[in-house]
Parts: structure tokens; sequence; C-alpha cells
């Protein structure tokens, strides 16, 4: 009996030594795959590719800035006076609020404008993702210049 349960532990331990190594790759896995989604809504602003980004965006999409609270309908029409010349993403954090749903966290250096006026910064963003099947979408934005 003693010597079934010293196995039994070691097979724990052995376990237990595995889990994180495998939990930090896929959080490796889940921070690249979440980069590139937040680059590409990025990369589709720059190009002015709004049907792209209504693909990407929930119908129920809420936006917070300092001008205001916005629905979907406002937030593309808001990108589509964006000029956006270039932008550099860094710092991404994942926090797993569920299976279902993800908050990206990040800073942006922003070079653009908005209907004439500079809008070229840094920036804190965070998005909040929500996985509906296999796809994912995003569901809130904001942005808040950084001091």
């Amino acid at each position: 009996m003693r010597r079934a349960s010293c196995l039994f532990l070691a097979a724990a331990a052995m376990l237990s030594i595995a889990a994180p190594s495998r939990a930090i790759a896929q959080s490796k896995d889940d921070l690249t795959k979440f980069q590139n989604r937040e680059t590409a809504v990025w990369e589709s602003v720059k190009n002015k590719e709004l049907a792209s980004i209504r693909k990407v965006f929930d119908r129920n999409f809420v936006s917070v800035y300092d001008a205001g609270i916005f629905d979907l309908t406002e937030e593309l029409d808001g990108m589509s006076k964006v000029m956006l010349r270039s932008y550099r993403l860094s710092d991404f954090k994942l926090h797993r609020i569920d299976s279902q749903n993800m908050i990206v966290s990040y800073k942006a250096v922003v070079d653009g404008e908005m209907s004439g006026q500079s809008i070229s910064g840094n920036y804190n963003a965070l998005t909040v993702w929500h996985r509906s099947g296999n796809r994912w979408s995003v569901s809130a934005h904001t942005e808040v210049k950084a001091r």
C-alpha cells in the first residue's frame, strides 16, 4: 500500500510540474493570437477597411473614449474620419475572464489625425474579446491618452 501511494504521489508531482509549463505555453499562444487580432484591427483602420472591421466587431459593440460612449455605427463613422499614418503596439497583457471572454490590454503609439485634428501620441488601450462558437469578436474597446 505504501508503495502504491508513493507511486501516486510521484505521478501527481510530475503532473503538477508539467501543468504550469503547458499553461504558460498555451498562454503564450493565446497572447500571440490576440496580438495578431489586435494588429489586424489596427491595420484595417489604417487602410480604411471598414467592412473588415464590421465583421470582427460584435453587433452590440461599445467603445468608451474621452469624447463619449459609442455604439458600432458611431465607432465606424469615427474610424472613417481617421487618417492613421503609423502605429506601434506593445506591452500586451491577457486577462482571461472565462473561456468565452478575454481582455487584452496594451500600449499604442499613434501618428495620425481625425477630422483634421492630431490624435498622435501614446495611448493605453483595452479590448474585450468575446467568443461565440469558434468565432472571436470585439465587444468593447477603450483608449486613454497616456500622460
